[in-house]
Formats: C-alpha cells, sequence, structure tokens
C-alpha cells in the first residue's frame, strides 16, 4: 500500500463508522458522567468536597486501566471472530474474558479497600480531603466491580456489531445514579442528607442495575447468533483462550501502567500546589476527558472496522475506514477545540463558584483548545497499528510521551506557571505522541499489505 493513507471516504462508510460510533461514544460519554456528575453536583458542599472525590478519580483509573487494556484486545479478537463467523472462538473468548474480569475486580476491590488511605495518600490526599475521600472511595469500589463486569458484557457486544445495546446499559445506569445523586447528596424526600456518600450510594446503586440489565441482553443476543454457554462450560478451564486474551493486550496493558505511572508523577505535583489548584486541575480534566472520549469513540470505531479489513484482507476497506475515521475525528476535536476557547467561563461555573477556581480555569482552557485535533489523530493512529498487531508501536511512544516528556515538564514548569504550566507540559506530550505517530504511519499500512492469513487458533 502506498504510504499515503488518505483517500476520500465512501458515503457508505461514513453511514456504517456513523451507526457504530454513536453508541459507542453515547456510551464513553455516559461511563464519564459518573465521576462529572457527582463532581457537579457536589458544587453547593464545596471546593474541599469537589477536591476529594475528583482525588478518588485517579486511583479508580489506575484500578481500570488494565481492564481498558484487555476490552481493546477483546474488541478487536470479536470483530475478526465474527467477520469469519467463528461461533467456537467466539464462545471462548466469552468464557475467558468474563472470568477474567471478574477474578481481577473483585481481587482489587478487595485489596485496595482494606488500603484506601495510604492508596489514596499515595495520589496526593491530604488531612483536609481524606476524611471525605477514604469513604467515598471504599463505597464506589463495589461499583467498579459491577461497572466492569456489565463493561466486559457491553464490550463483547461491541465486537458483535452492537453497540447501541452497550449505550443503553450505560444509559440506565448514569440516569438512576444522576437522580440518586439529586436525591442523596442533598437529602430529599424520606433520604438523609449524605453529600458525598450519597454520591457513591448512587454510583453504586446505578452500576449494579446496569449489570443486571447486561446479562440479560447478552443472553438474549448471543441466542440470537446460536450461540448457547451451559453452566457446565463456565466451570470449564479457559486458561488457552485467557493466555491469547492477555498475550494481545500485553502492549496495550504496558502502554497503560506507563499512563498511569506518569499521570502518577505529574499529579503528585499538582497536589502540591494546593487545594484550590487542584480543584481547578480536577474540573479541567472533566472537561477534557469530554473531548478525548470523543476521539476515542472514532478510534475504537476505527479498531472495529480495521480488525475486520485486517482478517478479511481487504486493504481497500481498510484505507476508506482509516479515512472516515479522520473525518470524524477531526470533525468532533476541532468542536471542542471552538467551545474550549469560546465559552470557557460557562463551562467552567458549571463545576465551580470559587472566583479563585473560575479565574484559573479559563485561562487555561484557552490554552489546551490548541492540541485537541493532535489528540484525535494520535489515538487513530494507535487504533488502526492495533488492529493489525502492531499494537508494540503506540505502546513505546506513549511511554516516551507520559512518561519521560509529561512528567519532566510538568516538574520545571508548574513551580512558575502553577496548574497552567502543568497543562502546557499535557499539551506538548499530546503533541509529541502525534507527530512521532504520524513518522511511523507506514508500519501499519505495510502490515496490512502483508497480512498472512490468520488461522481460527489466533483469532
Amino acid at each position: 500500500m502506498q504510504r499515503s493513507s488518505w483517500t476520500r471516504p465512501t458515503a457508505k462508510t461514513m453511514r456504517d463508522m456513523l451507526h457504530i460510533g454513536a453508541p459507542i461514544f453515547a456510551e464513553l460519554f455516559l461511563v464519564s458522567l459518573f465521576v462529572m456528575v457527582d463532581t457537579a453536583l457536589l458544587k453547593p458542599c464545596g471546593t474541599t468536597a469537589i477536591a476529594a472525590v475528583g482525588l478518588t478519580a485517579e486511583p479508580i483509573n489506575v484500578l481500570e486501566f488494565l481492564f481498558f487494556a484487555v476490552q481493546t484486545a477483546v474488541i478487536a479478537r470479536m470483530a475478526r471472530a465474527s467477520a469469519k463467523n467463528d461461533r467456537n472462538a467466539i464462545h471462548a473468548i466469552i468464557r475467558g474474558y468474563l472470568k477474567l474480569t471478574l477474578a481481577s475486580a473483585a481481587l482489587l476491590a478487595v485489596l485496595t479497600g482494606v488500603f484506601a488511605v495510604p492508596f489514596l495518600t499515595l495520589f496526593g490526599g491530604t488531612a483536609d480531603t481524606l476524611p471525605i475521600a477514604v469513604p467515598y472511595f471504599q463505597i464506589s469500589l463495589l461499583a467498579f466491580v459491577c461497572r466492569r463486569m456489565y463493561g466486559a458484557m457491553a464490550t463483547i457486544l461491541k465486537g458483535l456489531d452492537k453497540p447501541q445495546w452497550s449505550f443503553l446499559l450505560n444509559l440506565i445506569a448514569n440516569g438512576i445514579n444522576i437522580v440518586g445523586d439529586v436525591v442523596l447528596i442533598n437529602g430529599y424526600g424520606p433520604f438523609p442528607k449524605l453529600g458525598a456518600l450519597g454520591a457513591a450510594v448512587a454510583t453504586v446503586s446505578g452500576c449494579a442495575v446496569g449489570l443486571l440489565c447486561a446479562v440479560v441482553v447478552m443472553r438474549d443476543q448471543l441466542r440470537a447468533r446460536e450461540i448457547r454457554i451451559p453452566l457446565s462450560d463456565w466451570l470449564r478451564s479457559t486458561w488457552r483462550e485467557t493466555r491469547a486474551i492477555c498475550t494481545e493486550a500485553l502492549p496495550m496493558a504496558g502502554e497503560k501502567v506507563m499512563i498511569r505511572l506518569g499521570i502518577f508523577l505529574s499529579i503528585t505535583r499538582i497536589a502540591a500546589l494546593g487545594t484550590t489548584a487542584f480543584a481547578a486541575y480536577r474540573i479541567l480534566i472533566s472537561l477534557q476527558n469530554f473531548a478525548y472520549l470523543g476521539a476515542e469513540a472514532v478510534a475504537t470505531t476505527a479498531l472495529i472496522f480495521l480488525s475486520k479489513a485486517y482478517a478479511n484482507h481487504d486493504r481497500k476497506a481498510a484505507q476508506d475506514a482509516f479515512s472516515a475515521a479522520m473525518v470524524y475525528g477531526l470533525a468532533f476535536s476541532s468542536l471542542c477545540a471552538v467551545l474550549f476557547f469560546a465559552v470557557p467561563g460557562f463551562l467552567m461555573s458549571c463545576y465551580s463558584d470559587d472566583p479563585q477556581v473560575l479565574s484559573e480555569g479559563v485561562r487555561i482552557l484557552r490554552i489546551i483548545f490548541l492540541y485537541q485535533p493532535f489528540q484525535a489523530v494520535a489515538l487513530i493512529y494507535a487504533s488502526g497499528m492495533r488492529s493489525c498487531r502492531r499494537a508494540g508501536i503506540p505502546s513505546i511512544i506513549t511511554t516516551v510521551g507520559i512518561v519521560l516528556v509529561r512528567p519532566s515538564l510538568v516538574y520545571l514548569l508548574a513551580g512558575p506557571l502553577g496548574v497552567c504550566g502543568a497543562w502546557i507540559a499535557i499539551m506538548t506530550d499530546e503533541i509529541v505522541r502525534c507527530v512521532l505517530l504520524f513518522a511511523l504511519r507506514g508500519k501499519m499500512w505495510r502490515q496490512f499489505t502483508d497480512a498472512p492469513t490468520p488461522s481460527l487458533a489466533v483469532v
């Protein structure tokens, strides 16, 4: 294939990607709402409560990062198996993935719940924030287990080209969470006023209902494809498939470890700037996550299309899907950039009334709008490489950017420039990663050109 990866995408590919990608974006947005809504609705509780709940977001992300790596590998494997209509492979992937997810999530929840105080202290917990953050975090761990299980089922549904069900599951869970937040944080009706603890209880309730619904939906979707998994099969060993999933996820897992390490190194420096500065940083992260999740939805959709093209040796379809993903990714990231630059005051006021927090946030939003398109392009190139089993390339590049470039610049710039300096460091990291992935794009397309015929054992 030619080095240039751009062609004019067909109208059919654009429609197909929108059909698959819109529910994925809605799902990712709804997932992000758990922390965003908790943060926004805690506004009357003050800056300390916002900072405390924001403090727990990063540790929960640390717990979830390996699951996201496995999720990406499973989406690719399910897409390849679905393209070949290999029911045995689908059967094995589902059993191995769900058992791995349940065992891992339960173990991590127990360990971090017992050691919640030192765990949160590692991420910048202080005497002001820990009394609120620790009980909130411990209750939220129940939601973590439920969310990871119904998230695993949603991943399976994506691989079966049914992302709309994943969206509906998250819509139900978030609806319950939002209503619960309003009622339990403020103490409406017969319910006591629980503040931050009420937000955690509402999240657990929403995730538990989401899990129950996911079980029913997945069972029905598998039956529609004439895939039945008897109880006896769940008791059988799934070591071979679990090992295959973990092997494919290993480069991405290493990447996620490096991401968390880089963020940890950065966040400890930012937390030292004070409660107000840290609250501003967490609000900006919530806003930035919206832009990131849109680009991630496009990248995930590209992963599904490109994995199928790789399995079917269809180079033209791969290039068409990649170009369509670029159109959607750049359009969405440009829209977010315009909003960050044009209405930063309104966006910040949704989270806080603190004049210092608002002033800092408005100034920074008018800087970070610059790197939004770079972030989208980098995510799409990374998905393209993962679809054709070249996940090591984006993993190495991410490690260089987020472990070396970002923390070094945060420690260099946060002192004289405060939170603004930290975001300049983040922007530099994102742009450097985009440039490196773009420079190595030829390795991805050569892999599509020389794609071997995949056997059923490695689908």
